[in-house]
């Protein structure tokens, strides 16, 4: 009984241990590109910078608030993988067909210490399952549906990637985003041990397999998973379309170097 208790404590102790490593590098990494950041903020008239959601940063990615006039923005910034690229890709190979299901970018910054975009920001709400009404399904079906067509997989299909905005669904998080052919995305380094954790991690309960990504078979689990508290009918008729669009776009590492 005390060798059990005694484990119990360990693995609350390592996992504090862990959260706390965790928030002061971030924060470390966070002061030192704050001159650099201020400077960039300022060429753009940018200011009230605050930090948002401090809990919710991670591998390196860092969230922001700050005004530009009477705008206010959000501001995400990748310093680990480099990869707000892909998210500049992605609105402009959808900007016309998702219009309304993006929330607004206003610009993006390059340099080789860190990336960043800046949106606007919008007083919303994510996605629940309790939100998932015959109207949204339909919504995030057609939005799947416009990105399968041009062979390109989001890859971190879930609901914490929706958000509702005045009674409208918008899709976020690009980053990791990849098309069929590798022209138009970057993908992580391969031979980093590190990054290919990251990648069996992603999304990791809702992809046909560890290496393997399909964004329609993300909803299909989501509502697989959620039978008890979806419509009975909603339940049926929705598993099922997203089952029949499985075979459509689906991605998998084929090689693993490390």
């Amino acid at each position: 009984m005390n060798s059990e208790l005694g484990g119990v404590l360990f693995k609350k102790i390592f996992h504090k241990c862990f959260y706390y490593n965790r928030i002061f590098s971030h924060l470390f990494i966070y002061l030192s590109i704050y001159i650099t950041l201020w400077k960039i903020f300022k060429s753009y008239q940018i200011e009230n910078i605050k930090i948002f959601r401090f809990k919710k940063w991670h591998h390196g990615f860092l969230y922001l608030t700050a005004f530009h006039k009477d705008k206010k923005l959000f501001i995400k910034i990748d310093t680990n993988y480099l990869l707000i690229e892909n998210e500049e890709n992605f609105y402009q190979l959808f900007t016309k067909e998702l219009n309304d299901h993006l929330i607004p970018l206003n610009f993006c910054y390059y340099s080789d210490r860190f990336q960043l975009m800046v949106t606007d920001f919008l007083e919303c709400k994510e996605l629940t399952v309790n939100d998932l009404n015959e109207e949204n399904l339909n919504t995030i079906l057609s939005i799947l549906n416009v990105i399968a067509f041009k062979k390109i997989v989001h890859r971190d299909i879930n609901l914490n990637n929706f958000i509702l905005y005045k009674n409208t669904i918008k899709i976020i998080d690009f980053s990791f985003s990849i098309d069929l052919d590798g022209s138009i995305f970057k993908e992580l380094n391969l031979s980093s041990i590190d990054n290919i954790k990251t990648l069996k991690g992603l999304n990791e309960g809702f992809k046909p397999g560890i290496y393997t990504w399909n964004d329609f078979y993300s909803m299909y689990k989501i509502i697989h998973d959620n039978k008890l508290t979806l419509d009975s009918n909603i339940f049926e008729i929705y598993l099922e379309k997203f089952k029949k669009r499985l075979p459509s776009v689906s991605y998998k590492v084929e090689k693993i170097n490390a």
